[in-house]
């Protein structure tokens, strides 16, 4: 805590010296204006005492440059611009004064080029303007040329430009050193605010992520509290504080959110994926959370948008949720609405515009102007009672600004608001979205059930350290009649790639070294393989942006994410299989006809009691049943068979973690997280995943700490989940 209390210390004194050395150039500056004028009356004074009327008009130009700089200084504070304006004038005036009589007072008008461009451009465009114009009265004056202009500046004046010269050269000098001056000053101004920046943004996320943790611990344990206690006031006082833990997790994690994407680390991940699901997966909660308010919250389709889209199908549910949510926590009575609509841009391109009505409290054109900021909360004074950090459509900003977005807002205090975002997106089917499209989202998952093809003869080698992965792998293919030889290491692997030729190898990524490039590089490159050419798929729960090229790169054909989608996995492994082994299947045709099971594949049971297994499933907190049977395929005896795996599998990932955390093996720990992740994924425990990938990225980052504190609450609901499948 003393470290941090030291830290914000350092960025107030580093923010304290910023302003004072702002406050020093404008000081600065003025001095400057102010003896240009004096300067410009002096000179001119001292030229009326001698006669010299004609050149007491020029330093004029001196008191107008001097004028001009105390402007910029009180209204731009900008000491570039300044130096811009003052030292041309200054060299033309010195110019000006020595050179020019009557006679040659035509070439004066010349002399404001310089300073013209200056103007127009900038001082550095000035300065060479006036070393070439130097340049020229040189050569005019000391080479035959002479003979051009003596009848029009006399003998003194042309005596006068070696002083002439040595002033201008002078002054160009101690300008471009001003200059760069001046510019060193505005790059460390501008790295000092950088740091600044960083360093309250480094606090935040700091300060966030040692709140979450004994968040997370508290919430771990009034859920075990909740599950377990009988006393209706006990779960009173249970409900209480997870609802408070809950509002005050999301609060810390808006600010690591924002940390991370001013830090510049949010990735945007482009995939095909279904509207109808989107809104599916989203729109219950919200339903929920507008009901308690008494509100309504409908979707309006306006024009056709079609129902397959290519984008970041989690960052455009982040917007969704964050505009649809704020329009919830500020409408106390009425309706919300979504509104969905846009145009086509060619045959593949489409600007999907999404809106969000309320007749909630409307805005005021003042925070209106500051409604995009960081900590910003509209009206605030009115809205006291409203909970949230005020990042929510700071994010959203800064989401939209990265996927080539737009938002914009209309409102009146008092009258609603109404929230646009205008995105364009990729588009792989263009059926239209409905607007009853719960309707769409049956017949996607009815349409995944079909097989189009069995592949009995070919031969699939799959590869995970997961026993679990493994057989679901195993239990996918078997609807296309595939029973794929297992193995559980890339040693493995390599053993068995040096004997056999396959028709294709599913490669996990995370496995212990060699890991499953490590792996397949190797076996292209054993001159013992048999598999050299063989295609490979790599399986990995860790889909970042640009894992299409480094996964191409090391040679694979193609990936798929966990957790598998079972219909996915079949269309892969259909892609890359040998033409000869795949045998077509009519949509007539029933499957257990066709498919021819080996020896070394496990059957489904005939007669599952999926009824039971779809009211025991829907029974568990967090278990989203519709997820769970997507990644099925559609299939309930899958995933019947699916989650009897992972529960079997639960007591030996649990005692893995415990010893890991005993023998302080990290990366062991990193691995088995990583692969519960992607199982309760796979179930649509979201939750339970996510705290799995926090553990995962704990052990990957060394966060001990968290660990420790949060492993036994982790474990625990890991267990209790698991023993509720069983």
């Amino acid at each position: 805590m003393i470290e941090k209390i030291r830290e914000i210390k350092r960025t107030l004194d580093m923010s304290i010296s910023v302003g004072e050395r702002a406050d020093n150039d404008l000081r600065n500056t003025v001095i400057t204006g102010v003896f240009l004028i004096v300067l410009g009356i002096v000179i001119s004074a001292i030229n009326v005492v001698h006669g010299a009327y004609n050149i007491a008009v020029y330093p004029a130009i001196f008191i107008i440059g001097g004028i001009l700089d105390l402007i910029f200084a009180i209204k731009y504070k900008s000491r570039l611009a300044l130096r811009a304006i003052i030292i041309p004038i200054a060299t033309i005036s010195l110019t000006a004064m020595m050179l020019f009589s009557d006679n040659g007072f035509a070439y004066l008008w010349t002399m404001l080029i310089p300073i013209s461009y200056c103007y127009l451009f900038s001082v550095k465009v000035g300065f060479i303007i006036t070393a070439y114009f130097q340049i020229f009265l040189i050569i005019l004056f000391y080479t035959p040329a002479r003979k051009l202009v003596e009848s029009h500046y006399s003998e003194i004046a042309m005596s006068r430009y070696p002083l002439l010269f040595f002033f201008n050269g002078a002054i160009v000098l101690i300008s471009m050193y001003s200059y760069h001056k001046s510019v060193l000053f505005e790059i460390k101004h501008a790295e000092e605010a950088r740091e600044l920046s960083e360093a309250k943004t480094g606090f935040l996320a700091s300060m966030s992520h040692e709140i979450r943790t004994p968040i997370n611990a508290i919430l771990g344990m009034n859920e075990m509290i909740l599950r377990e206690n009988r006393d209706p006031v006990i779960e009173e006082y249970a409900e209480s504080v997870k609802n408070s833990g809950q509002m005050l997790l999301m609060l810390v994690n808006d600010v690591l959110d924002f940390s991370k994407i001013e830090a510049g680390k949010m990735e945007i991940h482009d995939s095909e994926f279904i509207m109808a699901y989107l809104l599916h997966n989203i729109m219950p909660m919200l339903q929920e959370r507008a009901g308690e308010k008494s509100l309504m919250l409908d979707i309006r389709l306006e024009d056709e948008v079609p129902n397959g889209i290519v984008s970041d199908e989690f960052r455009i549910r982040q917007v969704l949720i964050n505009l649809l949510n704020n329009a919830i926590k500020y409408t106390d009575s009425g309706w919300v609405e979504l509104i969905l609509g846009g145009e086509y841009i060619g045959d593949d391109k489409f600007n999907l515009i999404m809106s969000v009505k309320d007749t909630g409290r409307g805005i005021s054109e003042e925070a209106q102007n500051h409604l995009f900021e960081a900590f910003s909360r509209a009206d605030l004074k009115e809205n006291r009672s409203i909970e949230g950090t005020g990042l929510g459509l700071a994010i959203v900003k800064r989401i939209l600004d990265s996927m080539c977005g737009q938002i914009a807002v209309s409102s009146k205090r008092g009258e609603g608001s109404e929230f646009t975002v205008q995105i364009p997106v990729g588009v792989f089917d263009r059926t239209p979205l409905e607007e009853d499209y719960e309707k769409q989202v049956e017949a996607v998952v009815a349409e995944s059930v079909e097989n189009d093809y069995t592949a009995p003869e070919a031969s699939v080698l799959a590869v995970d350290d997961n026993s679990a992965n493994l057989r679901i792998v195993s239990l996918f293919l078997k609807r296309v009649g595939i029973a794929p030889e297992l193995c559980k290491s890339g040693t493995g692997a390599i053993d068995l790639c040096k004997n056999k030729k396959y028709d294709l190898l599913l490669l996990d990524h995370r496995m212990p070294d060699p890991d499953g490039i490590k792996t397949l590089e190797v076996i292209r490159s054993d001159p013992d393989s048999k598999n050299k050419e063989t295609p490979a798929v790599v399986l990995t729960a860790n889909a970042l942006a640009g894992s299409d090229k480094i996964y191409s790169d090391a040679g694979f054909a193609g990936y798929l994410t966990k957790p598998l989608d079972a219909s996915l996995l079949e269309q892969t492994v259909k892609k890359y299989l040998p033409a000869d082994k795949i045998l077509p299947v009519g949509k007539g045709d029933d499957p257990s006809d066709v498919i021819v099971f080996t020896a070394n594949s496990a059957s489904f049971e005939q007669e599952p009691d999926l009824d039971s297994l779809r009211d025991k499933l829907k029974k568990i907190d967090g278990l989203d049943y519709e997820t769970a049977l997507k990644y099925a395929g559609g299939h309930e005896d899958l995933l019947k068979d699916t989650v009897g795996i992972i529960a079997s599998e639960s007591e030996e990932k649990i005692e893995r973690m415990r010893n890991c955390i005993l023998s302080e093996d990290w990366e062991g720990y990193e691995l088995v997280t990583h692969s519960i992740k992607g199982l309760m994924a796979s179930l649509g425990l979201n939750d339970l995943s996510e705290r799995a990938k926090k553990h995962e990225n704990a052990a990957t980052g060394r966060d001990i700490d968290f660990i420790r504190s949060d492993s036994e609450s982790f474990i625990e609901a890991y267990r209790d989940v698991c023993m509720r499948l069983k």
